[in-house]
Parts: C-alpha cells; structure tokens; sequence
C-alpha cells in the first residue's frame, strides 16, 4: 500500500524548480512526488520507508533546495529581497533615463525603412519593453530548461537559450511573411493593442510575483508547468525541444517596438519584404536576451547570486508592467498615474483663423510633446499640425481616441495634419500609441 509523506522545501519559486524535483525524485526510485512552489512544499508517494531528508538534501543540493519535514524560515531571503530590489530601481531607472534622453528617437522605422534600421530598432527594443517581457519570460522558463547532466556544464545550460533565440528568429520571419501577405487588408482598432498588452503585463505581475516568492491566488497560475506537463510530456525526445518552441511563442507577446514593427510588416503588402522586416528586427533584439541567458547560466553554479538575480528580475517585471498598463490606460482615454503626479500645465491656445476655423501646433519627440496642453472651442473645426521633431517607432503616432477613431501617423522632419470638430467640453487625453508620452486638449 502507498504511503504519502509532505516535506518542507525552501529555495523552489518556480515551475522549472518542480519539475525539477519531480522528475529527480521519480527517476531516483524514491516514489511519485508532486510539488507546489507557492507553498513551498513537495508531496512523495512511497511504498515502505519513506524518503530519508539527507537523501534529499544530497540529491538537490547543487541545485540550493534544502528538505525538511518543518516549515523553512529562510532568514537569508530578506536581504536577497532587499539586494534585488536596490538592482531594480538601478536598471529601471537606466531604462526611464535613457527614455527621457530621445535615445528611442535614433532609430524611426516604417515600413519603407532599411533592415538595417530595422535591426537597430531591435537592437533599442532589447534594452527596454522587449526586455521586460521576453526576458521576463527567459527568466521563468528556464529554470525548467536545465538538464540534470548539464547542471554543472556551462556550455550545457546554455543551449536552451541558444534554442530559444532560433525558434524567435524562425518564428519572426515566418509571421513576418504572413502580415506581409495579409498586406493593409486587416483594420486593427486603436482598443486592442492596449488590451492585449495590460492581459500580458497582468501575466508578468503573476510572473514576478511568483519569482519573489509572493502567492497571490488571484493572480495564481501555474502555465509554465501545466504546459511543458501537457505538451511535453515526460518524454525527454519531446521536452528537449521546449526552449524553441517557447521561443517561437514569442511572436505574439506584444511591447510597442513588437508591435510597431508588425505594422511595419503588414504595411509593406510583400511576403519577402514583411519576413525580412520581422527577421531583422528579432535579430536585433538577440544581444539582450542572449545576455540575459549567458546571466542566468553563469550564476546557476552560485545559489546566492542567482537568488539575487531572481529577486532583481522578478522587481524588474512588476515595475515594467506597471509602466505598461499605466501607457495603455493613456492609450484608452482613461485615468492614468500621469494624471495624479503631473503637474498643471500651461495652456497654449488655439489660433482663430476667422469664426469658422481654429488651428494648435505641436512638436513630437521620441521623449514627449511641445507643447502638451491645449485649449480649444467646442464646436468649431480644429486643424491640428504635428511636426515630426525625431520619434521613435513607439511613438510615430498619435491618437485622441475620444476625438476622433483614427491614428495620426508622423513621418520624420514632416508635418502631418488631422482635421476633427470637438462635440462636448471637457478634457481630452491624447498620447503616442503606446502611451508612453501624453498630452490635454481641452474644451471649453
């Protein structure tokens, strides 16, 4: 008859460390375990004795998880919480810097653009959104991605990484040609984008949460496990190809350098063109994520830094998808951080070209608008011109979507013009399309 046995285990915060112990314990003969992460605790199933803790203890401790058949206070992670949110204020406070700075603004891409612009739009991408979100997702899923036998091998634990950025590249391309083929036929609203992005920063919220070591039901999930359980298997021939197919999944985890490159590939009507767009542009972004992989697993061997880099990355994720849902509020119209901590603005007032018409002029940056408040007259025509000073791709267009439907796409060192009546008094958002810069035009 099976026995059941519950031990304590500290050091496991993610799918990859279950699977992990799992598959540990099964092949070692000691029985069918079932572990849990969020409770930190591993289930075996057993017939005779039970599983002796120093067994365990020895079998994983390479890896930095210690057994014990009474809860763990692991009084080391506080200052590794501590250690990792400090790197995180460091790095996000680069990343806002460097936004502010216009560095967004050397690469512009559309769909007429170079490859070469393309890659160094990626290039830009890999050190800001796109990090946070793919990286966040290396970050997850790597841990799972580790064989036994490679544990101790450098080149080995970094295979899967290289994996992951060949299923990218396949997978950017080949979309790449499908937009392409799909051309300027498919009308995607100002609305989804943003929706998509807040559903997958609300996923990295769970993501880094569960990194730190926070259990949060509400936002509890179990994907990484459930997935590579399902899909996967337990057989090795299937598993082993885990890290490209998670890489080729990438395609459809939008930030605004994804997604304005997108466009780009569904703008350029031609298959060969679009591929190519998507290609370079997934090329560019390799740099920063293969670097987060070469981090990863140089501190696997090094259980305390790779728990402070664990804690640093799982800060990182809810910093960054708090300043992706607060841009996509922008992008809807609604309230947003920016309106509590924003100053009042002066407004500059729209000139009267005779009782029928009224123009406003404004200059867009890749790190904001001047000017950025305006005062308008309800019921007359506004003419509104927008001179393109240097954006970057997500910022090369604006939209008022409570004004009017459309977005205004900017063209570098041109001027681009939209023509709409203000209905209703009141104050109007607008912003860039990803809401990363924003401005008022007001109604009186």
């Amino acid at each position: 008859m099976e026995k059941e046995n519950k031990y304590f285990v500290s050091g496991m915060r993610c799918d990859g460390c279950e699977l992990m112990i799992e598959d540990g314990i099964s092949k070692a003969g000691l029985g069918k375990a079932k572990a849990s992460s969020e409770r930190g605790e591993v289930v075996i199933e057993h017939k005779g004795k039970a599983p002796d803790i120093k067994t365990l203890n020895k079998m994983f401790s390479e890896e930095g998880y210690v057994f014990s058949d009474k809860p763990i206070i692991d009084k080391k992670r506080g200052a590794e919480l501590m250690k990792g949110a400090a790197l995180a204020v460091v790095i996000a406070g680069i990343f806002f810097i460097l936004g502010r700075s216009g560095f967004a603004g050397v690469a512009s891409v559309n769909s007429g653009s170079s490859f070469v612009s393309f890659l160094l739009f990626g290039l830009i991408a890999g050190v800001s959104t796109c990090a946070a979100l793919v990286g966040g997702l290396v970050l997850s899923l790597s841990d799972g991605w580790d064989k036994k036998g490679d544990s101790v091998n450098f080149i080995g634990r970094m295979r899967p990484h290289v994996e992951f950025n060949m299923g990218r590249l396949f997978s950017y391309g080949f979309f790449g040609v499908l937009l392409g083929l799909i051309g300027e036929k498919m009308n995607i609203s100002v609305s989804a984008p943003a929706i998509i992005v807040i559903i997958a920063s609300l996923i990295m919220v769970a993501v880094g949460l569960k990194m730190l070591g926070i259990r949060m039901p509400i936002l509890s999930f179990s994907a990484g496990k459930s997935f590579s359980k399902k899909v996967f298997g337990k057989a090795e021939k299937l598993k082993k190809y885990a890290p490209a197919v998670s890489g080729f999944l990438t395609f459809f985890l939008p930030c605004g350098f994804t997604i304005a490159s997108q466009g780009a590939a569904l703008a350029s009507g031609s298959p060969l063109r679009g591929g190519l767009i998507m290609f370079f542009f997934a090329l560019g972004t390799v740099p920063s994520l293969f670097a987060i992989g070469i981090s990863k697993a140089g501190l696997s061997g090094d259980r305390k830094k790779a728990a402070i880099f664990s804690a640093t990355a799982g800060f990182l994720l809810l910093i960054f998808s708090v300043y992706n849902v607060n841009n996509q509020l922008n992008v809807l119209g609604v309230g947003s951080l920016n309106d509590v901590f924003k100053g009042r603005a002066s407004a500059e007032e729209a000139e009267s070209i005779g009782s029928e018409s009224q123009v406003i002029r404004m200059e867009a940056y890749s790190y904001g608008y001047k000017p950025d408040y305006f005062t308008v007259k309800a019921g007359v025509p506004v003419r509104w011109e927008i001179k393109d000073m240097g954006t970057s791709g997500c910022t090369n267009a604006v939209i008022a979507r409570d004004l009017f439907k459309e977005r205004i796409p900017l063209y570098k060192g041109k001027t681009s013009v939209v023509e709409f009546t203000p209905k209703k008094p009141g104050k109007y958002k607008f912003s860039c399309w990803m809401g990363m810069i924003r401005g008022i035009i007001e109604v009186k």
